[in-house]
């Protein structure tokens, strides 16, 4: 079981490269359930633990490949900033077996790859960051919901540390929910964006004029 699994990981990333987003999701979905259906007895917690995270180094690089194709040379840097990011702390993560380093360095990469490709296939428009305060944005929106469920996955339950009922009851959420609530802020930013980008240039400088105020 444990060799099927990782082959199927090896494979569902290669989608990528032909249907982003169909490869994106599998590649998710085995990432997210491969624990459940091998857990941790065939190799032991840690050693699980640099597997997956091997794998999902995997993933994120051939995600990496498609980025080039990107028309946004901001999102581009971004994309390519992010990933690096999450590739130091793996390097550390392993070299060092020290699984609370993850949690300063979080995968908003693959937060940030979807944002960008579902914001182009929904509105239509090849640029996302048109300025600094687009960029930041997007990546605190991002970063606050991940960061929690890094705390949770490699700090608290790790050291023991108590956590405020509310996280308690999103710990004992499926994970499918846990994502879905997750993903709910970024998901609502990006709503916001597609509609107005898809609007006549016109209108979007009646929305944008609406905030400012009258001298």
């Amino acid at each position: 079981m444990l060799a099927l699994i990782v082959i199927l990981r090896l494979l569902a990333p290669l989608l990528i490269l032909r249907w982003p987003l169909t490869g994106v999701a599998a590649s998710m979905a085995l990432d997210a359930y491969d624990y459940q259906i091998i857990g941790s007895s065939f190799i032991g917690y840690h050693n699980y633990q640099v597997v997956d995270k091997l794998l999902d180094t995997y993933f994120l690089l051939i995600m990496g490949l498609t980025v080039r194709k990107w028309a946004d040379a901001r999102a581009k840097k971004i994309a390519y900033a992010l990933i690096g990011w999450r590739l130091i702390g793996v390097i550390i993560f392993i070299g060092t077996g020290l699984e609370y380093v993850l949690f300063f360095f979080p995968n908003l990469f693959l937060d940030f790859y979807l944002f960008y490709a579902l914001y182009t296939r929904w509105s239509r428009q090849s640029t996302l960051i048109t300025s600094p305060a687009v960029a930041a944005a997007i990546l605190v929106t991002m970063a606050i919901p991940k960061l929690v469920s890094e705390y949770t996955l490699h700090v608290s339950r790790l050291a023991g540390v108590s956590v405020p009922d509310w996280l308690q009851r999103f710990i004992a959420l499926p994970q499918l929910s846990q994502m879905l609530l997750m993903a709910l802020p970024s998901l609502t930013l990006l709503g916001y964006y597609v509609i107005v980008r898809r609007q006549p240039k016109a209108d979007q400088l009646k929305i944008k004029s609406m905030g400012k105020p009258v001298s």
